[in-house]
């Protein structure tokens, strides 16, 4: 179990953490609750937990100084998650400086942890299962030597052996290492074990093995090092020492569509850059998780070389902020042409400057919860739209592109959501002016005083009710009158002057005016025709 320390100095946003999702079947426990940064760097010291959840605004020693101090002080190596409020988003940039990668707004989603979890606890495995992994027990064999090789663990005074283990591989002239990473960026606690033990049950390492030997074994000479349902380590010789990145990725392509097939299962892949010597293999493991790193920038299934990527650098740079801004003010004008102009500009902004993927989640992350905001601000509820797109899925996307198409249907639901909510404000709001007008139409009624009554402007006001009803407000008024003066004429012994006041008539000759444009006869005609 990787041991969680939760530090926030509010009681219930610590139960709500503690509540949030379902700890020991995540692979977690929660080993220690401090209340501000202080006692958050003791017990650290104290616990050494694998992770720790913390939130930003606190008194004595707030998260980000924690952050810095466990950064500079602290040898156990600690994986951060931070939480903010959503005024605190500038806070929060400060985080990235120290490599925090993690980054949730308060009220936090059991889903949105859940699966910042998983991806943490994954990150953990595969570190560990390096540290654990051997192939062979003899230290002749092979696998065995480059394993250490690749841990940077093997002892110099064994030099004999590494001699052997040359002498044998004397044709060698260049060495990579390949990384084949799981398209599939998520799966369940539960899930991933059940993969695991099906995985051993079935012997997948050795069908993998197989396939490797079958497209790789006429062109390199190739160690599987590590294999797992999330990843596969090759360690390859290549014999011709012309071989270039093309040929190489060629092989690969085709190395990816056979376990595919054979298996059902899509990599990326990475590959370190090319080393000399046996030796220095470790030097390209680490450019290979690199290479990887950039799989964000990437379509899926593809083959990202460092040797292509080793003059770039992701940035983390949040000074630019215009693009972001944008695309807020166009879902607050619920412009969607705007929106998906400004959509595809701040995605093109963050591609030419390789903005790292937490940043761009972070980015985006501001984005839905300002929907959230114009939301409620209609009268709505955010769960409405999530329900079509679960946080959940921010995280599953790998790549930008994936994430720039979710992020655009995510904006066009929740255009979509709030015109109908827009819509359904305005019917209300017609349908009040409508009652009130039906209540108090015998009387002297200006559109002045049913404005100031629904705090609208007249002019507003009036623009609404002849949309919906394709009348002004006046004309339906002297409608509703006439229709009134019709029936007291029919059940009533009133003269028609005496109608004309009781529907709120200053002069009997407007009354008559309008009794005439709207029957097409007078009060006493009408009257007469109803009596023969």
């Amino acid at each position: 179990m990787y041991k969680v320390l939760l530090v926030d100095d509010e009681v219930l946003s610590i139960e709500g953490l503690k509540l949030a999702v379902e700890w020991e079947k995540l692979g977690y426990e929660i080993c220690g609750i401090c209340q501000d940064g202080e006692e958050a760097i003791r017990q650290i010291e104290k616990l050494q937990p694998h992770l720790v959840i913390t939130d930003i605004m606190m008194p004595v020693i707030n998260g980000l100084d924690l952050i810095e101090h466990v950064w500079k002080h602290t040898e156990h190596k600690v994986e951060f998650v931070i939480m903010s409020g959503y005024s605190e988003f500038e806070y929060a940039k400060r985080a990235l400086q120290y490599g925090v990668n993690y980054y949730l707004l308060k009220p936090v989603f059991g889903d949105e942890l859940s699966e910042i979890l998983h991806k943490i606890s994954r990150k953990f495995e595969e570190e560990e299962k390096l540290q654990r992994s051997r192939y062979g027990k003899a230290k002749e064999d092979c696998c065995a030597i480059i394993h250490e090789l690749l841990l940077g663990t093997y002892s110099p005074d064994e030099s004999d052996q590494m001699e052997a283990f040359a002498d044998d591989l004397r044709t060698v002239s260049v060495w990579r290492y390949v990384r084949l990473e799981n398209c599939c960026s998520f799966i369940s606690h539960h899930l991933k074990h059940e993969a695991i033990h099906i995985q051993e049950q079935q012997g997948e390492d050795e069908s993998l093995k197989n396939i490797m030997d079958q497209v790789l074994r006429d062109y390199f000479r190739a160690y599987m090092i590590e294999c797992s349902f999330y990843s596969c380590g090759i360690v390859m010789d290549i014999r011709e020492s012309s071989q270039d990145c093309k040929e190489i990725e060629c092989l690969l392509l085709k190395l990816r569509t056979e376990i595919a097939k054979a298996m059902g299962i899509e990599f990326y892949i990475g590959v370190g850059e090319a080393v000399g010597n046996i030796a220095s293999i470790r030097h390209s493991y680490r450019t290979a998780q690199q290479a990887l790193y950039y799989k964000f920038f990437n379509q899926r299934n593809s083959v990202i070389f460092y040797d292509y990527i080793k003059e770039k650098s992701l940035s983390r740079m949040l000074e630019k902020l215009d693009e972001v801004n944008h695309v807020i003010e166009a879902l607050e004008e619920m412009n969607v042409s705007r929106l998906i102009d400004s959509l595809n500009s701040m995605f093109s902004y963050f591609k030419s400057v390789w903005l790292a993927p937490e940043v761009v989640r972070m980015l985006v992350v501001q984005i839905v919860y300002h929907s959230f905001a114009i939301i409620r601000k209609t009268n709505g509820s955010p769960l409405e739209v999530l329900k079509k797109h679960p946080v959940s899925q921010w995280e599953r996307k790998i790549t930008i592109e994936e994430f720039k198409d979710l992020l655009t249907d995510y904006c066009m639901d929740c255009c979509e959501y709030i015109q109908r909510l827009n819509q359904r404000n305005l019917n209300d709001t017609v349908y009040k002016i409508q009652e009130y007008v039906k209540e108090n139409f015998k009387r002297n009624l200006t559109i002045v005083e049913i404005s100031k009554k629904l705090y609208m402007h007249p002019v507003y006001l009036g623009q609404l009710f002849s949309r919906k009803f394709g009348v002004r407000l006046n004309e339906y008024i002297h409608q509703l009158r006439i229709e009134e003066a019709k029936k007291l004429l029919a059940t009533t012994t009133l003269k028609s002057h005496e109608v004309a006041a009781a529907l709120g008539y200053n002069t009997y000759l407007g009354f008559l005016q309008h009794f005439e444009k709207y029957t097409g006869m007078k009060p006493v005609d009408y009257k007469q025709r109803l009596k023969s």
